[in-house]
């Protein structure tokens, strides 16, 4: 049974399924939700497909029970998502994406992801430049996501299901769907054709985007290890995190952050 074991990846009790998630008596057992291509069609360049697929599930609050309150105290929650393996037309599974709203005092929060399983391209997009930075990341690989860009998470793979793991401000109202949904997606859809993931531009975007693709991996901003799990670094050392509550103090640490 296809029941991959991620404990030492995320640092938490957690096994991969066909259907999502299976977690340990230990952790607070977030209540999945499912993204289907159906209600989100406005994100995706074809519109006329099956309904019925399944594109991701989040868990988020994905905690072990006894550090809840440190997440409550924080401010942040740390989420689970799993964007399974195939095709939306052409279009490798992504998630719809969004950008982080202005939350009037601190500004826009930036968010923190791992990829725990599978292989992961983050498209970041910066509206105010015209560019789209494709950013390739692979297990226990992590990404600063800047405050002010668009981004979407796509599997790299036709295979194998995808597992990243988020920290993000504990608030419902911090995303931005319009962000992608009036264009129909990024600037540059990731496609499959003939075996090979590629990018082809989106021509509901009016304005030109330069395309970046970025397969290095260096040295994170903040004192972010590269390898340990997201969880383990962040229970050790809630304080590193501040950047994602109080982003104006890092400004200058949050502009280049791949």
């Amino acid at each position: 049974m296809f029941k991959p074991n991620l404990s030492k990846r995320s640092g938490l009790p957690i096994k991969l399924g066909k259907k999502g998630l299976f977690f340990g008596s230990s952790l607070n057992r977030a209540k999945a939700t499912t993204r289907m291509y159906s209600g989100n069609e406005a994100f995706f360049n074809n519109k006329k497909l099956d309904k019925n697929q399944d594109l991701y599930y989040i868990y988020r609050n994905s905690c072990l029970k006894k550090d809840k309150p440190l997440f409550s105290r924080s401010g942040v929650r740390y989420d689970l998502t799993v964007i399974t393996p195939g095709l939306v037309g052409r279009e490798t599974h992504r998630t719809i994406g969004h950008i982080h709203k202005n939350l009037s005092r601190t500004g826009r929060p930036p968010e923190i992801y791992q990829v725990i399983y599978g292989s992961a391209i983050f498209l970041i997009q910066n509206n105010t430049n015209h560019e789209l930075y494709a950013i390739y990341r692979s297990s226990g690989q992590k990404i600063i996501i800047p405050p002010d860009c668009g981004h979407i998470t796509a599997n790299a793979s036709l295979k194998t299901p995808l597992v990243i793991a988020n920290i993000f401000v504990d608030r419902n109202n911090a995303s931005d769907y319009s962000f992608f949904k009036k264009t129909s997606g990024p600037a540059w859809y990731p496609i499959w054709n003939k075996g090979k993931l590629i990018f082809e531009r989106n021509p509901r975007q009016k304005k030109y985007y330069s395309l970046k693709k970025i397969k290095t991996y260096g040295k994170l901003p903040l004192d972010i290890s590269k390898t340990a799990p997201l969880y383990e670094e962040f229970i050790k050392n809630p304080e590193k995190f501040l950047f994602l509550t109080e982003p104006k103090r890092f400004t200058s640490k949050l502009v280049h952050t791949f």
